[in-house]
């Protein structure tokens, strides 16, 4: 799985435990930024 975040911030560098936490639950809600009022939910898995 590729997850590309590099657009928006250093996830890994400021967001670590909220990354694992993703990881850990398996989904991540995200905003987009032109459009606030449109969510977005992304499944985090793996097919291995």
């Amino acid at each position: 799985m590729i997850l590309n975040t590099g657009a928006r911030t250093d996830t890994v560098q400021y967001y670590t435990e909220w990354l694992l936490k993703r990881f850990e639950e398996g989904f991540v809600y995200t905003c987009n930024p032109l459009f606030p009022n449109k969510v977005t939910h992304y499944e985090l898995f793996s097919e291995n």
